[in-house]
């Protein structure tokens, strides 16, 4: 009986969405890298890239997009290689 519980909730607990913060084009603007981001940096840099791909502009060339898409997936870009590039060279 106490098998079939725990399974239970153990399926109940695997089909539960993970709530991940979507990143708005105001709060992009006013994002800069600071060095307390570099202990974070692969999870806010899987949070930019989920934001890309949750937006559809992932894998896209700018010029396709209207204006402004292209300013997020810029930014996001901006974003990401800056905590690739500022946390490796600190």
């Amino acid at each position: 009986m106490r098998v079939i519980i725990i399974a239970l909730l153990l399926g109940a607990c695997a089909h539960k969405p993970i709530q991940e913060p979507h990143l708005t084009l105001e709060q992009l603007r006013g994002y800069t890298v600071t060095n307390e981001d570099c202990a974070r940096q692969d999870h806010l840099i899987y949070l930019l890239e989920r934001n890309q791909l949750r937006a559809g502009i992932a894998r896209v060339a700018p010029e396709t997009l209207p204006q402004a898409q292209r300013e997020y997936q810029a930014l996001t870009r901006n974003a990401i290689w800056a905590l690739r590039i500022g946390c490796a060279n600190p």
